[in-house]
């Protein structure tokens, strides 16, 4: 495969099919389904995705498996795990991936999830807080960081090899950098192989590998990518796929495409995902995990497309002048924000310097280092006593609504219960192209508390303390 870069990781589990791939440099590729609503037949679902498996088996050449998604196509989606174990036959389930959402979950509700992904023989499990209902309304969502944490601190669930979730395509310094800490945190907390969410910017796949590999975090990666359809494109324009764009030029390039019928149309995304597939393998990323891709006929395209692709480019260079060249060179940045982590990128694949940005988050502003300073002096030990204590103080300065656990002091004395999805750990990767949340028209708490960590020099405490869920955390208390 070229430049495939080989990952040295060690893993607990070495029976586990996938991650033995993952750890051997075998390039492997997922195919996501997700989990119906319970508004559809349960037992004609899993004939479905039955069919999907037998065209799996039948692929030559390529480490094939499923991914299957909890939560993502409803909220009252019938259980993953449930819906996993039927499918997938005894003995062979360590080749597939099952998420564990956290979109509208209780501790509860995720410890059940483990226990039937454990009890079932599905190891491999990713953890994700999950994406907003719509628009204006608070949403809170289990955070993948205390699932993390339940599963590396219980014997119950010491047969999973967790996973984690990062969105590299943010295109501000101020929505990057808090992405990558909290990426950091979860590989602190357990994580054993990260998937970045859907993109099209290659040099966003470049970076992320990159960072990883200057901070010496030398861990599996797969890339999710995604068949368009025009249907697709039209809901990712307005905005429906939460954390997914579609910059302009690409979408220029998209409405041409259309312009001359569907085969024409899909014709340019079979190659577009044949690159993708390439250009990742070449810059040493262990997978893909693909997504739009429901029958088993376009199962078995997609694995020939992509050996075919690794096969045509054995050179970085290549690929690159070819995948440019499909995408009209076009800049994949929104034309109000352009911002990259390194400035060397799609020079080469692997840099043994990388040239970092001199661009940084906005420094901390006056009033928020004051305000900082005020509540350190009001609220320092509010973690340790009654959620009541304090209560109008920290509405008026915080905007706190009533808590069963104060985590103030822990999160730079921003309430994480102002985040519409409660996340305390980190961003979620939903926001929106000028880095404002997914559910209100507001910047992320996350931007503000990186600021405040890097004036006081704190981002180790961003990337390790565990900021607990208050489920978790009131019992302590009492």
């Amino acid at each position: 495969m070229g430049n495939l870069t080989q990952i040295d990781f060690d893993f607990s589990e070495p029976s586990n099919r996938f991650m033995c791939n993952l750890k051997s440099g075998t390039f492997v590729v997922l195919f996501e389904v997700d989990t119906p609503a319970r508004e559809r037949d349960f037992e004609l679902a899993v004939e479905q995705v039955r069919l999907m498996v037998k065209a799996l088996d039948k692929s030559r050449g390529l480490e094939t498996g499923l991914a299957m998604t909890d939560r993502l196509e409803s909220v009252n989606s019938w259980n993953a795990a449930e819906f996993a174990r039927r499918v997938l036959k005894e003995g062979v389930r360590d080749r597939h991936v099952v998420y564990v959402s956290g979109r509208g979950s209780s501790k509860e509700d995720i410890a059940d999830m483990l226990g039937r992904c454990a009890e079932a023989g599905l190891t491999n499990v990713v953890p994700v807080s999950g994406e907003g209902y719509g628009r204006g309304h608070r949403q809170p969502c289990f955070d993948s960081c205390n699932t993390l944490r339940l599963i590396a601190d219980s014997d119950l669930y010491r047969s999973l090899l967790p996973g984690c979730v990062v969105n590299p395509f943010k295109y501000s310094a101020n929505d990057s950098f808090p992405q990558y800490f909290k990426l950091v945190k979860k590989l602190n907390f357990g994580a054993g192989f990260v998937v970045a969410q859907t993109g099209w910017d290659m040099m966003k796949h470049q970076e992320l590998r990159w960072y990883l590999d200057s901070r010496e975090l030398h861990y599996p990666t797969i890339a999710r990518i995604r068949l368009l359809t025009p249907e697709t494109v039209k809901a990712i324009m307005s905005g429906v796929m939460p954390g997914v764009y579609i910059p302009r030029k690409f979408g220029e390039i998209l409405n041409r495409e259309g312009e001359y019928g569907y085969q024409q149309f899909a014709a340019a995304q079979w190659r577009r995902m044949q690159l993708q597939a390439a250009g990742l393998a070449l810059l040493g990323y262990s997978g893909i995990q693909i997504a739009g891709i429901s029958s088993p006929e376009h199962m078995m395209t997609a694995c020939d497309r992509i050996k075919e692709g690794i096969r045509e480019f054995h050179s970085f260079e290549k690929w690159r002048d070819a995948y440019l060249n499909h995408m009209a060179n076009s800049d994949m940045a929104p034309p109000e924000h352009r911002f990259y982590m390194f400035d060397n990128l799609f020079q080469e694949p692997h840099a043994a310097k990388p040239h970092f940005s001199p661009r940084a988050p906005d420094k901390c502003g006056t009033i928020e280092k004051l305000h900082y300073k005020l509540c350190s002096l009001i609220f320092s030990r509010d973690h340790l006593l009654s959620p009541g204590e304090h209560r109008l103080s920290k509405k008026l300065f915080a905007g706190c609504p009533s808590c069963s656990y104060c985590r103030l002091p822990l999160c730079h004395y921003i309430c994480p219960e102002t985040c519409p999805k409660g996340l305390a750990n980190g961003p979620c990767g939903g926001s929106r192209p000028d880095s404002r949340c997914e559910i209100r028209d507001k910047p992320c708490i996350h931007e503000r508390r990186t600021r405040l960590a890097l004036w006081l020099n704190e981002v180790d405490i961003i990337e390790e303390r565990h900021v607990r869920h208050p489920q978790i955390a009131a019992k302590s208390l009492h």
